[in-house]
């Protein structure tokens, strides 16, 4: 009869601790990343700069690389007012000679922030860089509140 209390103790131990790692891992990744590939990348140990606005709070910053491709992913937490309509994500990669080295504007998802009141408190964003980035170089993401169209990096992207 003993044996039995034991045994469920013994589980129960072992279970809050394979939810203390998963919880852990969850606190250093937004884990999309790691979702789309099935496995977690190598993340670059790059300084990051992090820039919101009053519509929304760039909350996390990861480069990770991923066989021979580099991506940035990360969370969107919400402002102290409502995001607009269009509002986006820079990411600039600066080399180490302060150049902006690579840069676009990128949508997050969900466009509309999630106010947490169904669990949920982020968007997400996620893109391919278009190389490494070199050794010194530092991130930059900036949330903006305003369309992307009015944004020199989505307009400079945009095809001819």
């Amino acid at each position: 009869m003993k044996l039995l209390p034991a045994l469920l103790v013994a589980i129960g131990l072992g279970l809050a601790g394979c939810s203390t790692a998963v919880a852990q891992r969850a606190d250093n990744s937004d884990g999309l990343l790691d979702f789309l590939f099935g496995q977690p990348g190598t993340e670059l140990n790059l300084p990051v700069e992090r820039i919101s606005s009053s519509g929304g709070n760039v909350e996390t910053a990861h480069v990770r690389v991923f066989r021979r491709e580099a991506y940035v992913s990360g969370l969107i937490g919400r402002g102290a007012h409502e995001a607009s309509i269009g509002s986006h994500v820079d990411v600039e990669v600066i080399n180490a000679a302060g150049k902006v080295a690579q840069s676009q504007a990128i949508n997050f998802l969900p466009s509309q922030i999630p106010s947490g009141r169904r669990g949920n408190f982020y968007s997400r964003y996620a893109t391919r860089l278009q190389a490494i980035p070199s050794p010194g170089s530092s991130l930059r993401v900036t949330f903006h509140n305003d369309s992307k169209s009015m944004c020199a990096f989505a307009v400079s992207a945009a095809p001819n």
